[in-house]
Formats: C-alpha cells, sequence, structure tokens
C-alpha cells in the first residue's frame, strides 16, 4: 500500500509542475508578445497605456495573488520597453 500511495503522492507533484509551468509559459508568451508589439510597432500614447493594464489583467489570471511578482518582473519589463523604444511618448 506504501507503494501505491508513493506513487500517487510523485504523480500529483509531477501534476502540479507541469500546471504551473504551463503557468509560466503562457505568462511568458503575454509578456513577449506586449513587448515586440512595444518594440517593433509606433504605438500611440493611448495605446501604449492600454497595453500595461491589459497585459496585468491577462498575466493575474495565471498568478492569481502574485501582484507584486508581476509589478516587480513583468511590469518593470513592459515600463523597460516602452522607454527604450517609445521615448518620444
Amino acid at each position: 500500500m506504501k507503494n501505491k500511495d508513493h506513487v500517487f503522492q510523485e504523480l500529483d507533484f509531477l501534476k502540479a509542475s507541469i500546471e504551473e509551468e504551463c503557468r509560466l509559459n503562457l505568462v511568458k508568451a503575454i509578456v513577449d508578445c506586449a513587448c515586440a508589439l512595444i518594440q517593433y510597432r509606433q504605438l500611440s500614447a493611448r495605446e501604449l497605456d492600454i497595453i500595461r493594464p491589459w497585459v496585468k489583467e491577462k498575466v493575474m489570471t495565471f498568478l492569481p495573488g502574485q501582484e507584486a511578482r508581476y509589478d516587480m518582473i513583468y511590469d518593470s519589463r513592459l515600463k523597460r520597453f516602452m522607454e527604450q523604444y517609445n521615448s518620444d511618448k
């Protein structure tokens, strides 16, 4: 019986690990797409103002309750791209 319980625990751990990896990959894809838009398109100030809250809303569906993490890692990246590639706005 111990072997069976151990296998189920390992499967649960693997499942949780895969789900977390998928969530993080989706978050990375969302932020990468937004950064590409900022970098390669001439966006208006209004468009730039729309992107950040939209990205945050989408990312927070995958990282609920992790606003500080979002602000520190992802929002700071978006801000940096906005400053670097849209400095005239």
